[in-house]
């Protein structure tokens, strides 16, 4: 007997589609329960890694990564500001106390000195920029002045522990020449962790007796458990798995409709593969589209590609279990006969 030819893809991407207009109630519980699973997938890992990813942008923009070197006998100015140079740092600058100053009738103020290397650190870009001698305002004291930017004058952003020293303070820049009371640098996050050794290697030939501390308390880079990444692929791939099981119980009787009209095995199985995969497909969009819509945010990289793991690990779960799950129910024979008996 000739055994009945291949249907080609269109054809059974046509079927699959029919099938999924006719029935779509069918595919309501499939979807619902891989898409409250996968949610929860994303909470887990994610949703969670964006926003702890953006408290350590936040961290780091109030200056988490700065250690501060100080010395009684005082900071050579050009050494400090060598050691931008150094792969494991990011930015050095040195400052000094200069005198206070009266710059107004009953208003004295402290004033100091401060490198170019030093502005960089305390605006964290080449946006501020300032003559040789240029008053640079704090921008505690430009409120008090009731001056800005928009005026004319050179007014530090606030930035958290960055410039919380001297936001009552005017400064001006100066080259690294003499002596410094502190050189602050701000570090590599990855390098943190030695980051009092270096600075304080480095200064010690010239200040013996240099102390270095971190600016913030709890200052570092915090890591991400990664386990709760994996913890989300892997719920991610046994909930498709499962989800995926109970559509293959829900379409035993397509498969057999399919053999007893004749279908090839393979295209009855492929059939009813194009189904579930436009289901779990069609979930895992929708669940994406609502992570990123929510996030509202631009998000990082690193967790976008988090959301593609969980999302992959669906799909590739998906797709192993539905063709081995298909191999074996292809092969039941009983639901057919059942059906031809009763035709």
């Amino acid at each position: 007997m000739t055994p009945p030819p291949r249907l080609p893809w269109p054809r059974l991407v046509d079927l699959a589609g029919r099938n999924l207009l006719r029935g779509w109630t069918r595919s309501l519980l499939p979807m619902t329960m891989l898409g409250l699973v996968l949610a929860l997938a994303f909470v887990i890992g994610p949703a969670s890694f964006a926003t702890h990813l953006r408290q350590e942008a936040s961290r780091s923009d109030h200056g988490a990564n700065v250690v501060i070197a100080r010395s009684e006998s005082g900071i050579d100015r050009s050494t400090c500001e060598r050691l931008r140079g150094n792969p494991a740092i990011a930015e050095s600058g040195s400052s000094r106390f200069i005198a206070t100053r009266e710059i107004r009738p009953g208003l004295r103020v402290p004033s100091g000195g401060i490198t170019l290397g030093m502005l960089r650190l305390l605006t964290q870009a080449d946006t501020v920029r300032a003559a040789p001698g240029q008053p640079i305002l704090g921008a505690e004291l430009a409120d008090r002045l009731h001056v800005s930017p928009a005026t004319g004058h050179v007014v530090l952003p606030r930035s958290g522990p960055r410039t919380e020293n001297v936001d009552g303070w005017t400064l001006e820049v100066e080259p690294p020449v003499s002596v410094a009371d502190d050189c602050w640098v701000e570090m590599m996050a990855w390098a943190y962790p030695a980051g009092v050794d270096i600075v304080t290697a480095a200064l010690l030939p010239t200040s013996p007796d240099v102390v270095v501390t971190a600016l913030m308390f709890d200052g570092g880079p915090r890591a991400f458990p990664a386990s709760r990444v994996d913890l989300a692929v892997g719920t991610a791939a046994l909930a498709a798995a499962l989800v995926t099981l109970v559509g293959l119980r829900l379409h035993r009787g397509d498969l057999a409709l399919y053999r007893t009209l004749g279908f090839r095995r393979i295209d009855a199985a492929l059939a009813v593969l194009i189904e579930v995969l436009a289901v779990t497909g069609s979930t895992l969009a929708l669940v994406l589209a609502a992570w990123t819509v929510g996030e509202g945010d631009p998000l990082p990289r690193s967790a976008i590609l988090s959301a593609w793991a969980v999302l992959a690990a669906a799909l590739a779960s998906t797709i192993v279990v539905a063709t081995l799950g298909l191999a074996i129910v292809g092969r039941d024979r009983r639901i057919v006969a059942i059906i031809r008996e009763g035709s």
